[in-house]
């Protein structure tokens, strides 16, 4: 997508990291090992004011990561929602149980770090992706739902945004 239409990206896993190694995580109130809920609240407003500026300067920004809180995305003014499209990935119970080994062994390399047993099982990683998905209907919120072949599913961005 980013590609093709020739848009900016920025990854949230990139800026946090920028923020650990500049010791400005520190500053802000939290460190590489939290959990995402603390890292979220933390790193909000930045990404906030980046989307704003964003759009201030007529631009677009592709902004991927786990670090976005829906109910943040919908309090924007109307003079700045009406440029935001956000769609959020969730996979399906029956997806999670038929890739869970995949899905956490492409989650290592792209972070490059082990994931904590205890917390990533396949019973929290259900319980996330339900919870995410229900908070993107209550939210009113586009979502693409992964069931069955991700790179066709993942395709449907590009109908959902385009």
């Amino acid at each position: 997508i980013m590609e093709n239409k020739k848009i900016n990206y920025l990854s949230l896993d990139n800026l946090k990291m920028g923020l650990v190694r500049t010791g400005l995580s520190k500053v802000l109130n939290f460190n590489i090992d939290d959990n995402d809920q603390l890292i979220k609240k933390n790193i909000w407003p930045i990404v906030k004011e980046i989307i704003k500026t964003v759009i201030e300067n007529c631009q677009d920004l592709v902004i991927e990561g786990v670090y976005i809180d829906q109910d943040d995305l919908n309090n924007f003014s109307i003079e700045y929602s009406k440029f935001i499209k956000s769609v959020f990935i969730v996979f399906s119970e029956k997806y999670i149980k038929n890739n869970y080994n995949t899905i956490i062994k492409y989650l290592s390399i792209s972070e490059n770090k082990d994931y904590d047993e205890s917390y990533m099982t396949i019973t929290n990683f259900i319980k996330m992706h339900k919870k995410e998905k229900e908070l993107c209907e209550k939210n009113k919120i586009k979502y693409i739902e992964i069931n069955d072949n991700y790179i066709d599913e993942i395709n449907e961005i590009y109908n959902i945004l385009f």
